[in-house]
């Protein structure tokens, strides 16, 4: 493998830069390493002596690498006539990696870029991911469902949002006379002997194309799994260069020593410092992830799911109240300093805001003479170059105001360096969750939440009963509404 694309950059968020009242200190790494001298993710070698499931998953033969690949070239070849769009039904990790995998390495506008363009994508893919009406409704507009494929992914094979998408897109396709079963795919866990998805059975039913995902990887980590991968094909991107980049950000975390070398590691002390500061005035409950790169802006999105529902729990591993985790912000550069730096640079110091810089946009815009004196030193440059000023500028602000910043640097945007960056993010989330001593990787809020749905559907069964009968106790009891 060649070297890393990525490097990073703490300084700003050291004592020695913004001073020691808003700054991490080498005591404040120090304290962590004597507590977490190396957490279980970075030592663990096999499940069994506790390696997460998407650090398993880099296995090929753990992802099925191959049937991942056999199963889209079998879904191209057997499809009725020639696809020309592929309808991604999902929410969640189920949709997120599909959509940040398109914005930063497919052109910004590839759908709409006419017929024999030679960046436009032989098969479009569309992202649902959400069942808002309007979205759906529009969606189907477009398409043809003759030259249309629909991958129905969902992890437990249960997702409400999933099924009753799927269920009005096979309407769709049979009002217009076109067999569904041909141009549907699915993607959910392998069947185990103590549980078997409904989407599974589905698809051994009516033969449908199907892709296998492994159990112990949870949805929102399951980027490098048949969930991201399959729809990566159909865009025309190098999977292969993808996992590279995981395994290579995974080999260079799992082998470094201590945690100055580390910047899985580093990045995850910080985070757990700054939000578990007994000093309230040091305390950084909030971390802004901020691209000054449009290609990665959905980066963001897929990052606030991971960070959010991994870390904010309400108890400990021994049972503890604890009420952990940051709440994570999306911002984008250069946009969103016209829209939210002036909060960050001067209002509370809860924040903790992380750039990710990016050396070469991989278009040349340049920057005519400027004949406006208010305005002709900008002028004889690159738009690039702007963009990267006021990064650095940015940086520096917020540095000088004691605003603690990171910046992820990234030399280019291509499907390695973008595998890096997701496999650094899950790693610095699972060391997080460490440090934090929680279950990175359940969800039980989420679960409350998708039980009380189902419950309003008439769902049989006790504890659906009982959650229905409890909210419509709510919904009767006194009301404040204006």
């Amino acid at each position: 493998m060649a070297g890393s694309h990525l490097k990073f950059d703490f300084t700003n968020c050291m004592s020695f830069r913004i001073g020691m009242r808003n700054g991490i200190t080498e005591d404040d790494l120090n304290a962590v390493m004597l507590r977490a001298p190396y957490p279980q993710v970075l030592e663990a070698t096999s499940a069994e002596d506790g390696l997460p499931g998407f650090l398993q998953a880099l296995d090929p033969d753990v992802i099925q690498l191959d049937a991942i690949k056999a199963a889209w070239a079998s879904f191209e070849t057997s499809f009725p006539g020639e696809i020309k769009d592929l309808l991604v039904l999902g929410i969640g990790g189920s949709a997120l990696c599909t959509l940040t995998f398109q914005a930063a390495l497919l052109h910004p506008y590839a759908n709409s870029l006419p017929e024999g363009h030679p960046k436009r994508p032989k098969v479009r893919v569309h992202v649902i991911d959400n069942s808002d009406p309007w979205q759906l409704e529009g969606v189907l507009d477009l398409l043809s469902p003759e030259a249309t494929g629909v991958f129905v992914v969902s992890k437990s094979g249960t997702t409400a949002e999933t099924h009753c998408a799927f269920g009005r897109v096979q309407e769709w396709m049979k009002a217009a006379g076109c067999e569904w079963t041909s141009r549907t795919a699915i993607c959910t866990d392998f069947p185990t002997e103590r549980k078997t998805s409904p989407l599974w059975t589905l698809a051994e039913e009516e033969n449908l194309c199907k892709v296998g995902m492994p159990p112990q990887v949870g949805g929102r980590f399951s980027a490098f799994t048949g969930v991201g991968l399959f729809p990566a094909l159909g865009m025309g991107l190098d999977i292969d260069a993808l996992l590279d980049g995981a395994r290579r950000m995974a080999e260079r975390c799992r082998s470094a020593e201590g945690i100055m070398a580390n910047p899985s590691y580093l990045m995850a002390a910080i985070q757990h410092t700054y939000s578990m500061s007994r000093k309230p005035d040091r305390r950084r409950n909030i971390l802004v992830l901020m691209p000054y790169s449009y290609r990665l802006r959905l980066v963001a999105d897929w990052f606030a799911q991971l960070w959010a529902e991994s870390l904010g729990k309400r108890r400990a591993l021994d049972g503890s109240k604890i009420n952990a985790g940051q709440t994570p912000v999306k911002a984008l550069g250069a946009t969103d300093q016209h829209s939210q730096l002036q909060l960050y640079q001067d209002g509370p110091h809860d924040k903790v805001v992380v750039f990710i810089r990016v050396l070469d946009h991989g278009a040349v815009c340049p920057v005519p003479s400027l004949d406006l004196p208010a305005v002709s030193h900008l002028g004889d440059t690159d738009l690039g170059a702007l963009l990267d000023a006021e990064y650095r500028a940015t940086a520096f602000a917020l540095a000088e105001a004691s605003r603690p910043n990171i910046t992820i640097e990234v030399d280019q945007v291509n499907e390695e360096s973008v595998g890096e960056l997701l496999m650094y993010f899950m790693l610095t989330t699972a060391i997080t969750g460490e440090l934090f001593g929680i279950n990175t990787y359940d969800q039980p809020g989420v679960e409350s939440s998708k039980r009380a749905t189902h419950a309003l559907f008439g769902r049989p069964g006790k504890e659906f009963d009982e959650v229905r009968d409890a909210m419509e106790a709510a919904e009767a009891g006194r009301k404040l509404v204006v």
